[in-house]
């Protein structure tokens, strides 16, 4: 949340007009002292703020600075701001005003200019058919990590007190980053599987960890087995399997039933992802993954039979 609000204090810096650390934090709807720490960031990247004391002071961009004109390149803020135009409900409407902030650009042509190529790509990172209860979650998720909260959640059927540092968006779906300290080490926890999220009154401080190390990578690559597996599949799907496998290629075709082949990490997820499929899909190899298939859909079978009436 802290990078969100220093990159709106940076947009709003880079108006030309003074801003005060309360007005900052009325805006962005955080406290002053995140605000400090924001422009704390900002002036160790290098960007030329200056504070001004008295009455009407507040913070402000050195006049003779270059940043106007070489801070970004044309194409870096492009993206930028097509980034924030089209994940409002991820960064906060309030935070960024974007179009407002066209409006007062002076240059017409720089102007135009982005507003074109702001649209040449958007990122939306809501789920589908996401849900006002999954962005509440998030939303709260969100408040703790700039507060530094700790939140108290029943996970897969656990309680657990965790300490968020980050979100993340991988896969198709948002997971928190956090330290449980129950486990007393940095878990990565799914937030649809986040049931009875609550903050608490108790603060934490945050370790000296480097997030954009990516560590929640090594947590979804070391304990999957890689495999080759072999589909089969109707023919009207086919194209829709190869987008999602990524990588999967043709190797024979038989009627309106065509075979695919690629890599995959076995897991769970891989058998649950095929689930989706129904019938239009059937596990020709390796033997393991059309077991586990059959097991789980098995399980679910004899769950149903269980309530029958």
């Amino acid at each position: 949340m802290k990078k969100y609000i220093s990159l709106a204090i940076m947009l709003n810096l880079l108006s030309g007009k003074r801003y005060s650390a309360p007005a900052l934090a009325e805006k962005h709807e955080t406290s002053v002292k995140t605000i400090y720490r924001c422009i704390d960031s900002l002036i160790m990247a290098g960007m030329p703020i200056v504070s001004i004391a008295g009455k009407n002071g507040g913070f402000e961009l050195a006049k003779d600075s270059l940043l106007y004109s070489s801070f970004l390149t044309t194409k870096e803020l492009a993206l930028s701001l097509g980034f924030l135009k089209s994940s409002k409900e991820l960064v906060g409407s309030n935070d960024f005003s974007v179009e407002e902030k066209l409006e007062n650009c002076k240059d017409k042509n720089l102007k135009n200019l982005l507003l074109k190529e702001s649209e040449e790509l958007v990122i939306d990172t809501q789920t589908w058919g996401s849900t006002a209860k999954e962005n509440t979650k998030i939303e709260t998720i969100k408040d703790a990590i700039s507060s530094e909260t700790r939140l108290k959640i029943d996970y897969m059927a656990q309680p657990r007190t965790i300490e968020p540092y980050t979100l993340v968006f991988k896969a198709g779906a948002w997971y928190v980053y956090a330290f449980c300290l129950r486990r007393g080490s940095f878990r990565l926890f799914k937030v649809s599987r986040i049931k009875n999220l609550a903050t608490t009154d108790e603060k934490f401080t945050r370790k000296n960890i480097n997030l954009l190390e990516k560590p929640w990578n090594n947590d979804f690559s070391k304990s999957f087995e890689n495999i080759v597996i072999n589909l089969e599949c109707k023919s009207d799907i086919a194209s829709d399997i190869l987008e999602w496998l990524d990588g999967g290629r043709v190797i024979k075709t038989s009627g309106d039933m065509v075979m695919i082949s690629s890599k995959a990490s076995f897991s769970l997820g891989l058998v649950h992802r095929l689930m989706e499929c129904g019938n239009s899909v059937r596990v020709v190899s390796p033997e393991k993954l059309r077991l586990a298939l059959v097991s789980e859909c098995t399980k679910i079978a004899n769950e149903y039979a269980k309530t029958s009436v």
